[in-house]
């Protein structure tokens, strides 16, 4: 081989004519990649990478394979004309089917950092080794995907814990916790995943507080120095209300869903797709809806990070998810401390949803079922009266006690309940000129004298909560005053009139205030330490202050009963963090119990963690402090396995797993044989095992700290059983054969003969079966046409109702006569089989017939009419000595035509040149036989 050849080069030298065509095509080549920069301008939408023949993949964009190769970067929004974008493709390929036990959204990737202008990956994946997730919390969920096409990016349900591939190809784990396949999955590839779904809890998000850890407050809260100042401002302006991180997510979420439409169709100008959107763009899709949203959290110091993969899918069946290409989408994960990222998609749902149901209804004429995810928070929830106007609509109405004061805000309070000085308003301005003086404050008693001082709340007060008291007297502030809550000292009154306090744990809080001119020295109520991150000032006591024997005082009635909500898999020896609120208000410092035995106290947020009973059954964790408690029920179900075995359970056969937890499947639970774990439940909490060669298996499901147990017995008595059961079966065939006189060989022959027999005459009664179904049928259908004349005939009136009767009886004799010469036929041809009487064959079947009979003359075998053909020719070969060849012919041909309805006439004239030599070797046989008697005879004469 001539390794200096080219592909230009041909048998009779170089073509000019290829050359000449070859350096053309790489001109224009060079001409368009030089020409691509200068022509995008004017092009319009169109991006300039996407006229490049010939261009490095750089891992930035949707890539090859859409939402399945997220890349390491990604854009946000395009022009029109890029069809390349998964995520306004309204295309209904199929990606990948997921078998769960809900409905979640499937990540495929995630971004920390933002550029202005899209979002990237900055730190290196780490590769997959095992559980990803021991310490998140939450309900643990287990679930099946296939792929349908290839994906270097494995969808999964956030928090991803573990993923089992059906090959060994290796993984990676992205910052983000996005798994991925660096040489890619093909198509048909499955594998089986489990992951922890964060608590939903409005009560659990919206008291998480900001403790974030540094490095999740420095990676996700950073923006460009680039990044417009407006957007900020528009964001502070929304979240004005907004109190909590999870009620300005909430409040963020909304301000999107309302006032941006929904289209595939938008694009933007510029370099800053997020202020286009904001400030210039009527409509968008989730790329931009996402990326402002995480943009605008970020203004606020709230860790948010932009998302990528699909949304739940097509419902196809019973916990079946179809995920198609158009379910690509795009949403925002927040970060809450005790809970980690949670999904909030500001993208309007219902917009998106039927744009899917219109594409899918246009090309698959079908009906497209989208399940109801339950993934998102509650985000309907209305923010709590902390980041609402506190109006009299959320204050409750004071009881008085002994005058009138007016403790509820006014109706023309500032949303934040203060004025624009930041003073309570009660409807009075300070100087206690306004109108409203006359309605609050200047109300008088029947003698015509003041009604003593007014207190007034900035919101509803709760216990635990921090509450403004504003003390007025004739509208005037009352300044230097010690006021008590329930008669304890909780502060002094400014030059405002004002004093901030935490409500008591009571379930009545009357605020009063101490003698005029007699100042309390405050003393830190011994209610344990206050938490390093509040700034909360809680109830104050100083036993030498003397409360006022006056009624200058208002009380109002306090909620005590105390809500508890749990994050964390309720299930037995699991870590579970409990939450306690009472209306929304963290009950801090509570002590917690378990079926009365204390486990913690709360945080400054409501909150400690503790350990549930190994134990199944029903605990009851309880939380009070003062006056305030409330208790909930907890049912630790029990774990439990069982196993479908063969009804005759063997070495190395398979069996099915089941695993519950209580009434429910339980999915991802370890399954051992004999101690070696050899599998993990899937989704529907079965698994498939192989039973090992011992005489028992016990089968041992553990998790959650139980273990279950159920046993296979006996198995290798069974094959012990089973292997006897063949060795006789074998061993009366082989004596049978001995006992005949035939040889093992033979004998397996004539049962391989008696099996084909048995075979054709099952054959033959399906056939005759089926040919009594269409006699049947037949008959069915000359009834109904019979019927259908006569009823056509009377209506017609061509039959006489008359003559209906004697129609029927004619018909009822014919049958008869039918049915009478069937059965003589019948009759005919079981005598004829009995030899009753002569069967008239044809002179064919007649010389089988002879043959047959002649040759059984010959065979030396007793009762041959329980003898096959089979055993009858097998003695005749090996017993008398017959030639074998003629027998086997006489054999087959008795069979074919006797047993098998083939024709006689081809086997009729074989069968009679059998029997011939039949009779000559009988002939020769006999011969050498009366010769040896003479010469016997004649030696003893000698």
């Amino acid at each position: 081989m001539d390794d200096d050849r080219t592909t230009l080069n041909t048998g009779d030298g170089p073509s000019i004519g290829r050359v000449i065509l070859a350096c053309c095509c790489v001109v224009a080549v060079i001409l368009s990649a030089a020409l691509v920069a200068p022509l995008s301008t004017a092009i319009g939408d169109a991006p300039a990478d996407s006229l490049v023949v010939f261009k490095a993949d750089s891992g930035s964009g949707p890539g090859g394979l859409g939402a399945l190769n997220p890349g390491s970067k990604t854009s946000v929004g395009g022009g029109v004309t890029d069809d390349s974008n998964p995520y306004r493709s309204l295309d209904t390929e199929v990606h990948f089917t997921v078998e769960s036990p809900e409905s979640a959204y499937w990540r495929t990737g995630s971004y920390a950092t933002y550029s202005g202008s899209g979002w990237e990956q900055t730190t290196d994946s780490q590769p997959y080794s095992g559980d990803i997730s021991p310490a998140a919390r939450g309900e643990r969920m287990t679930y099946r995907v296939s792929l349908k096409t290839s994906a270097t990016a494995l969808p999964t349900a956030w928090r991803p814990n573990t993923v089992n591939l059906d090959s060994d190809t290796d993984l990676a784990v992205t910052e983000g916790r996005a798994v991925t396949a660096s040489s890619g999955l093909d198509a048909g590839t499955t594998y089986t995943a489990e992951s922890t779904r964060p608590p939903r809890n409005t009560d659990v998000l919206r008291t998480a507080g900001t403790g974030y850890p540094e490095p999740v407050q420095s990676r996700y809260t950073a923006l460009p120095d680039t990044l417009s100042p407006r957007i900020a401002s528009l964001t502070a302006d929304i979240t004005a209300n907004a109190s909590t991180p999870y009620e300005k997510a909430v409040a963020i979420e909304r301000y999107l869903e309302s006032n941006k439409d929904y289209s595939l169709s938008a694009s933007h100008d510029g370099d800053d797709p997020v202020s286009s959107f904001l400030f210039e763009m009527d409509d968008g899709y989730c790329e931009y809806f996402a990326s402002s949203m995480a943009v605008m959290l970020r203004t606020q110091d709230i860790p948010a990070r932009y998302v990528v993969g699909y949304s739940s899918g097509e419902l196809t069946g019973d916990n079946t998810y179809t995920v198609r290409n158009m379910n690509a989408h795009a949403w925002v994960e927040v970060y809450f401390p005790d809970v980690g990222w949670v999904r909030f998609d500001p993208t309007p749902g219902q917009a998106r949803l039927d744009a899917e149901r219109t594409a899918f209804e246009r090309q698959e004429d079908g009906t497209y079922e989208t399940p109801a995810t339950t993934e998102t928070p509650d985000s309907t929830t209305t923010p709590t009266a902390e980041s609402q106007s506190p109006t009299d609509a959320s204050t409750p109405t004071p009881s008085d006690s002994g005058t009138s004061a007016d403790g509820s805000a006014d109706d023309g309070t500032a949303d934040d309940g203060t004025t624009d000085d930041g003073t309570a308003d009660e409807g009075a301005t300070g100087d206690g000129t306004d109108e409203g003086d006359s309605d609050d404050t200047d109300k008088q008693t029947p003698g015509g004298t003041p009604s003593g001082p007014s207190f007034s709340l900035n919101r509803t007060p709760v216990p635990g909560a921090d509450v403004t008291v504003t003390v007025t007297n004739s509208g005037d502030a009352v300044s230097d005053r010690t006021v008590l809550f329930n008669g304890d000292p909780v502060g002094v009154t400014d030059i405002e009139g004002q004093v901030v306090a935490t409500v008591p744990y009571a379930s009545n809080l009357t605020i009063s205030l101490a003698p005029e001119g007699e100042r309390a020295s405050l003393i830190a109520a011994d209610i344990g330490p206050i938490p390093q991150d509040s700034d909360a000032s809680f109830s104050v006591r100083d036993p030498a202050l003397s409360v006022s024997a006056s009624n200058d005082s208002v009380s109002y009635p306090l909620d005590t009963n105390a809500s508890l909500s749990f994050v964390g898999s309720k299930v037995t020896a699991s870590e579970l963090l409990v939450v306690a609120t009472v209306d929304t208000v963290p009950i801090r410092d509570a002590r917690v119990s378990v079926d009365g035995e204390t486990v913690g106290r709360t945080d400054a947020t409501g909150r400690t963690e503790f350990t549930l009973p190994e134990e199944p059954g029903n605990v009851t964790v309880s939380v009070s402090r003062g006056e305030v408690s409330g208790e909930q029920s907890l049912t630790l179900d029990a774990l439990s396995v069982r196993i479908d075995r063969p009804s005759i359970p063997l070495p190395y056969s398979t069996a099915t797993v089941h695993t519950t937890l209580g009434n429910e499947s339980a999915g991802g639970v370890p399954v051992s044989i004999n101690g070696d774990r050899v599998a993990t439940t899937g989704p529907n909490g079965s698994a498939t095992v192989t039973l090992p060669l011992a005489s028992s298996a016990r089968v041992v499901a553990a998790r959650y700290g139980q273990t279950s147990t159920t046993s296979v017995s006996g198995m290798l008595l069974n094959a012990g059983a089973l292997f006897g059961t063949v060795l006789i079966g074998v061993g009366a065939v082989f004596g049978t054969a001995y006992r005949r006189g035939s040889s093992p060989l033979a004998y397996l022959s004539a049962l391989r003969s008696r099996a084909s027999a048995l075979l054709d005459t099952l054959l033959g009664v399906l056939v005759s079966g089926a040919g009594l179904a269409d006699t049947l049928l037949d008959g069915f259908r000359a009834l109904h046409a019979r019927l259908r004349t006569v009823v056509q005939g009377v209506v017609d009136r061509t039959i006489a109702l008359g003559e209906l009767p004697g129609l029927a009886a004619a018909w009822v004799t014919a049958r008869l006569a039918r049915l009478r010469n069937s059965g003589e036929s019948v009759t005919e041809r079981v005598a004829r089989r009995a030899g009753v009487i002569d069967d008239p064959l044809d002179p064919e079947a007649r010389t089988i017939r002879d043959c047959w009979d002649e040759f059984r003359g010959h065979v030396t075998v007793p009762k041959q009419a329980s003898r096959t053909p089979g055993e009858l020719a097998a003695h005749a070969v090996e017993a008398d000595g017959l030639p074998a060849e003629p027998v086997f012919v006489i054999r087959d041909g008795f069979r074919d035509v006797e047993y098998g309805g083939r024709s006689p006439t081809d086997r009729s004239e074989q069968m009679t040149r059998a029997m011939a030599e039949i009779r000559a070797a009988i002939d020769d046989t006999d011969a050498g036989g009366d010769e040896t008697d003479t010469e016997i005879s004649g030696e003893d004469a000698r």
